[in-house]
């Protein structure tokens, strides 16, 4: 396998070659620019100016588009785009004013005029551009830079209306003479002083907000370059004519000036960019190797082991183990596949730990499970008898009367009273058994459904028609009640019914729905004396040989609907 490891980094150019590069073209389009002065005839001109266009227009585009791949947060990429744009537009009219239009006249004024806007709208985009620095995509700038806006905007309304006015340049002879024949007036360089306190404020924010080290250091470049500005300034002024045509296009320079300033806090780190990843790479301390389409080894950091071929496509399927302590495992990337080192000497240590914990966890589990399993069966063994407690506390009276039946029975030779003494014990053994289950649901859930009450006092009906006594019942509940509820109900039934059931011929039973409460009736047919002292919801009637057993149970917190 054909190892090229680091293969961007062997086919790089020298140190700074693209400044070099830069600096070489920007030397070009200065020459093209003074052909004239080098007594060049009119025929190089066809060939210079397009050239010193082309040179400038490229340069400008190009970092535009570099702008775009290396900025990140979108707000500052976007103030970055709108300053190379407002350079393009400034370019672009020196170009038109050169090629198409005559240096006199208003519409050469108004290109001229028109210059302003990039001068002041590139300073305000750039501190725009230096608040939305380390900063995420949702920042808003504050209010207050509306004002900052308003004057940048002021100013250049004010140099667009000159004419009306004159402000900002006075002309010395006419309206219509060149940009050299027109005087600067205070209000001219209050603007330029704006730009300037623009431009050294962008600066300033940027570095305030840098947070690598030696961040003073780094912004020595963009002050540099400001300091260099500014001295072209002054001498673009102060020198005589015959020498400032040496000075070149000033517009030119001042365009290069703008973009050089914040791609020197680029290049700085002053403003975070989306380069440096190759050295970044190199030196992380985890071993990760990266090869392209056809297995060949592209980048490797400082510390990856040496890996074959054959170990990265076995890395793509499953983890490869590299030594005791170390594994491969490799990922699918865009353009190649990507392997790194994973130290495992921790799990391995952890592994065998657990391996011997295992072993002693073996020993202890089996006591442990039985231990549980006695404690379990002992604690379910004091539940239940826990539940037959209460239910032969609560069925104390009923177990009584069973006992003295099946004692009457045995003592009885008549075998109609058998009968009937039998049917009297199914009764009762039919109470104890059904009030147990309630008993046992109510462990278990609050409410019962209701199918299990109607089967509750069906079976107690079923052993009433033993005796010969007619039975009739009626529930009508739609949904389930409360086991408390259920009780009460059939503790009601049972009482009356204990006391009635000698006499008694026949036994209706009707539950319903009242409003939200459970209205209960019973009707036994009979003598008999009947005293129920269960409660002041309970009412008793006599009516015609008919006792009515009337009771009425808020149950309100029972479900709504069938269960």
């Amino acid at each position: 396998m054909k190892v090229r490891e680091n293969e961007v980094k062997k086919r790089k150019l020298p140190a700074h070659s693209q400044e070099m590069i830069v600096a070489l073209l920007i030397i070009v389009a200065y020459l093209c620019n003074m052909q004239r002065r080098m007594g060049l005839g009119n025929e190089w001109n066809l060939l210079f100016k397009p050239l010193r266009v082309t040179i400038c227009m490229g340069l400008f585009i190009c970092w535009g588009i570099s702008v775009q791949r290396r900025i990140i947060n979108r707000r500052l990429r976007d103030d970055l785009m709108i300053i190379d744009g407002m350079v393009i537009f400034w370019f672009a009219i020196l170009t038109i004013q050169d090629y198409f239009v005559i240096h006199q006249g208003m519409i050469s004024r108004a290109i001229w005029y028109g210059t302003y806007i990039p001068q002041l709208m590139i300073p305000t985009f750039m501190l725009f551009a230096a608040m939305h620095v380390r900063k995420t995509d949702s920042y808003r700038l504050p209010r207050w830079t509306w004002v900052i806006t308003g004057i940048s905007l002021a100013f250049m309304m004010g140099i667009l209306t000159n004419d009306y006015h004159f402000l900002f340049f006075r002309p010395r002879v006419s309206v219509d003479m060149l940009e050299s024949y027109y005087v600067f007036m205070p209000a001219y360089w209050a603007a330029i002083a704006w730009i300037f306190a623009l431009v050294s404020m962008s600066v300033f924010i940027i570095i305030t907000r840098c947070r690598t080290p030696y961040s003073l250091r780094s912004a020595r470049l963009p002050f540099g370059l400001m300091l260099i500005v500014a001295l072209y300034f002054v001498l673009c002024f102060a020198v005589p004519p015959e020498i400032s045509c040496l000075m070149g296009d000033r517009s030119v320079a001042l365009c290069l000036a703008s973009i050089g300033i914040v791609e020197s806090c680029i290049r700085t780190g002053l403003i975070p960019s989306n380069t440096g990843y190759d050295k970044l790479f190199t030196v992380m301390p985890m071993g990760i190797t990266i090869a392209d389409d056809q297995w060949n080894i592209r980048y490797r950091t400082e510390s990856a082991a040496e890996i074959s071929e054959g170990m990265i496509k076995r890395t793509m399927y499953d983890m490869v183990p590299l030594d005791q302590d170390t594994q491969l495992r490799g990922f699918r990337i865009r353009g190649g596949y990507a392997v790194w080192e994973q130290d495992v000497s921790e799990m391995v240590a952890v592994l065998d730990r657990l391996r011997q914990n295992s072993v002693e966890l073996r020993e202890r589990n089996y006591l442990d499970e039985q231990t549980y399993r006695t404690v379990s069966s002992l604690r379910q063994a004091q539940e239940q008898n826990r539940l037959f407690n209460r239910i032969q506390d609560e069925t104390r009276s009923q177990n009584e009367m069973l006992h003295r039946y099946l004692k009457e029975y045995r003592e009885s030779g008549d075998e109609v009273e058998k009968r009937k003494i039998l049917g009297k014990s199914a009764v009762v053994a039919a109470y104890i058994k059904r009030n147990g289950n309630l008993i046992f649901a109510g462990e278990k859930n609050e409410i019962i459904t209701t199918k299990e009450l109607y089967l509750c006092f069906q079976e107690s009906m079923q052993n009433l028609e033993l005796l010969g006594i007619e039975c009739c019942l009626e529930i009508h509940i739609p949904g389930g009640l409360r086991i408390s509820s259920a009780r009460r109900l059939y503790d009601v039934f049972e009482c009356a019914l204990d006391q009635l059931l000698d006499d008694c011929s026949l036994c209706s039973v009707n539950i319903g729905d009242r409003n939200g409460k459970i209205a209960f009736l019973m009707e036994c047919e009979g003598g008999g004396d009947l005293n129920m002292e269960c409660g002041p919801e309970v009412r008793v009637e006599r009516e015609d040989g008919v006792w009515r057993i009337i009771c009425r149970i808020d149950d309100s917190e029972r479900e709504e609907g069938e269960i």
